[in-house]
């Protein structure tokens, strides 16, 4: 079961239940496994001279070692500003190479590729007024020379992908 999916009133709870809360990582590079794709929508912002385009909402599960491991969802736009991102991306997780002059995004096939990441901490105001710790990629790193988009590992890895992952 994935992290959006619904129960209906009659569905079977799982391990799923132990796993509640969220982890916040400290800001660093950490391996990710791309998890999901779901396409969405961009309104746009006229303040930011942005108009309304679609959107890739990308979910990463973050693996951050014994600090545990979060899921980020990141918001893609398919726009000319946003084009040195989605290159930043397929590039990470190595479906792309990084000298390539054009390229199609192969967005269904970069669900269980792996890359490294620059995670940031950043806080916000929540909903009841609690000042919120939350994490957001900063930027996808290139993967290390020789590593493949399913096995990507840093070259001096903080951190490891767990068994399985």
């Amino acid at each position: 079961m994935t992290d959006s999916e619904i129960y209906d009133w009659d569905s079977k709870i799982g391990e799923e239940a132990d796993e509640g809360g969220f982890v916040i990582l400290p800001a660093g590079e950490y391996p990710f496994e791309v998890t999901g794709i779901e396409r969405g929508r961009y309104d746009g912002n006229p303040q930011k001279g942005t108009k309304p385009c679609p959107r890739a909402i990308v979910s990463i599960r973050i693996h951050g070692g014994d600090l545990g491991s979060t899921t980020i969802k990141e918001r893609i736009n398919l726009n000319k500003r946003s084009a040195w991102k989605i290159k930043e991306f397929f590039v990470s997780i190595g479906l792309i190479d990084a000298a390539a002059k054009e390229f199609v995004p192969n967005w269904s096939g970069s669900v269980g590729c792996h890359g490294i990441c620059m995670l940031k901490k950043y806080q916000f105001d929540g909903r009841d007024g609690d000042i919120v710790d939350a994490n957001d990629v900063k930027k996808f790193l290139p993967p290390a020379t020789g590593a493949t988009s399913t096995e990507s590992t840093p070259a001096a890895p903080a951190f490891s992908f767990p068994a399985g992952a």
